[in-house]
């Protein structure tokens, strides 16, 4: 196992397109040379940056945000869909990010170094070291985590319908990012040095699916940044799940499924609970086991 990482990846010709789309779907590679034909083993993760079509990303490219992506990167939905993870880097326009950015390429520049850190950077050998012992750990996910996994992926399926028949556009979320959320959450016990997945893992792991897919939503097309007002966000969501269970509570289990499977953190759903009980509007049981609505009585 190793990390095979690809700059220019839209640059790529047709046969090096086929032969990559083989790594990604069956971790194997088929070579053909001096009359010896046969199939290698290629368990390999894979880094790929792609650049724009035209050179600058087109938000207008398509109603469809999952469209709009394929039109502005030259490069098959078929390839696309083998990433587990897909983040849309864009050059917005910030005073702050740009004078930072220009004070350090200005440094280096002069200085033929980076400038100081205020922190001690983890030895590249040492990071190799841990890296090389991670990737033999192999977790398992325990048989109490199916139930949590399975209802966790059916809500996100249906959020995503929802989101699409409201938008005009279409649902994307398919069994693939399933399969990326139980690969990332064993990744994530991995790096704990860990031999069996938690459901903080399978959270962690639903987030950052929630994350990257957000991230390439068209703000053109009505979707808000994940930051965007986050306490009042997942009030919508606890609120439209009480409504739909016709209930005066959630329990606090439902309620971290659901805010998980929105993107959001824990410190985004500790945010919510404090700035609403503060506000009298919910409340939560000496147990903390389930959120009262308070403004049903």
């Amino acid at each position: 196992m190793g990390i095979c990482c690809i700059d220019e990846f839209d640059k790529m010709d047709e046969s090096d397109r086929t032969a990559i789309h083989e790594v990604m779907e069956q971790q194997t590679v088929s070579i053909a040379k001096a009359g010896i034909t046969t199939s290698l083993n290629a368990r390999t993760a894979i880094l790929a940056a792609a650049n724009p079509r035209y050179g600058r990303y087109n938000r207008r490219a398509d109603a469809d945000a999952h469209v709009a992506l394929q039109k502005n990167i030259n490069l098959p939905a078929a390839l696309l869909s083998r990433f587990d993870l897909l983040f849309l880097l864009l050059d917005e326009v910030d005073g702050d990010v740009d004078k930072a950015l220009a004070a350090h390429v200005t440094y280096v520049h002069q200085k033929d170094t980076h400038p100081p850190l205020d922190f001690d950077p983890v030895p590249a050998n040492l990071f190799r070291q841990y890296l090389s012992i991670a990737k033999h750990i192999v977790p398992y996910v325990p048989q109490e985590l199916t139930a949590y996994i399975v209802e966790a992926y059916v809500d996100m399926r249906t959020r995503d319908k929802s989101r699409a028949s409201a938008t005009g556009g279409r649902s994307t979320l398919t069994a693939r990012q399933l399969l990326s959320i139980l690969r990332m959450a064993q990744g994530l016990a991995r790096l704990k040095m860990e031999g069996e997945v938690t459901q903080a893992d399978v959270d962690e792991a639903i987030r950052l699916v929630y994350v990257s897919k957000s991230s390439v939503m068209d703000s053109e097309a009505g979707d808000k940044p994940l930051d965007s007002d986050h306490v009042s966000r997942i009030w919508a969501l606890i609120r439209d799940k009480g409504v739909t269970d016709r209930s005066s509570y959630v329990t606090m289990a439902d309620a971290e499924r659901i805010v998980t499977a929105a993107g959001f953190n824990k410190r985004h759903f500790e945010d919510f609970l404090s700035e609403y009980e503060a506000l009298q509007i919910v409340s939560v049981n000496a147990s903390r086991t389930r959120i009262d609505f308070v403004w049903t009585a």
